[in-house]
């Protein structure tokens, strides 16, 4: 059911749906939209109050994921004065001439070419500097948490990298390897470290069962606040 309030010249307009919930629940998707689940016990003056009680934090969302749209459907050129996320932390691309290379520095990303006006120069160098840069990253996260797992006899995975349309990573128990997408260096690094975590996890737990989450929780308590941020959702 959609319902909307008003506050300060804006329109916040969510959808309400009504679920044996223990609290009135509120989530902010990057498309727009605003679910709320509630009781069906807790009336709709309450859920009202509740959303304009969080106005300020919802436009605050909304706007951010907005910037973003706007920001994303503008194709990626590799050019200066670009903005790119890395890591979690947005950055600033400053294209200039020299001997190849690449440097991050006050939320800047120094990028150097022999011809700056080579689009397919600034992408290649780049490119190489990210994938550099997400190997190091996760392989760094895996030497940190296996030893969690060395106690449970759990022998060390190879690691491995590739681009990958609709995972973040995956884990082959028969062969020991984990594998992560390249794409993970634009998260922040909570969100890798849940999706290397939940890799590792798989060695216990194959599927996703209701032990596999059981298991991931004992490691990592605050894991689905973690999904949820690499998912893109908001929950207030």
């Amino acid at each position: 059911m959609i319902r909307a309030v008003a506050w300060q010249g804006r329109i916040i307009a969510y959808d309400l749906k009504r679920k044996n919930v223990k609290n009135i629940n509120l989530r902010i998707y990057p498309d727009g939209r605003i679910c709320i689940s509630a009781h069906p016990r807790i009336s709709d003056t309450t859920v009202e109050q509740f959303v304009l009680a969080r106005a300020e934090a919802i436009c605050r969302a909304m706007d951010r994921f907005e910037a973003a749209r706007k920001n994303l459907s503008a194709p990626f050129t590799y050019s200066d004065g670009q903005e790119l996320c890395i890591l979690g932390r947005r950055c600033r691309l400053c294209v200039q001439m020299g001997e190849a290379s690449v440097a991050m520095s006050d939320g800047k990303l120094m990028l150097t070419v022999p011809n700056p006006d080579d689009a397919e120069q600034r992408k290649k160098v780049l490119d190489s500097f990210l994938d550099s840069l997400c190997r190091q990253t996760v392989t760094k996260l895996c030497k940190e948490i296996y030893p969690s797992f060395a106690a449970l006899g759990i022998d060390e995975p190879a690691i491995r990298f590739r681009r990958m349309k609709s995972r973040w990573g995956s884990c082959h128990l028969q062969k020991r390897v984990l594998t992560f997408n390249l794409s993970l260096i634009y998260e922040p690094i909570e969100c890798i470290e849940y999706v290397v975590w939940h890799e590792f996890v798989h060695f216990l737990c194959p599927d996703h069962s209701p032990s596999f989450y059981a298991t991931l929780v004992s490691f990592l308590p605050d894991w689905k606040a973690r999904r949820n941020r690499l998912n893109k959702k908001t929950d207030a």
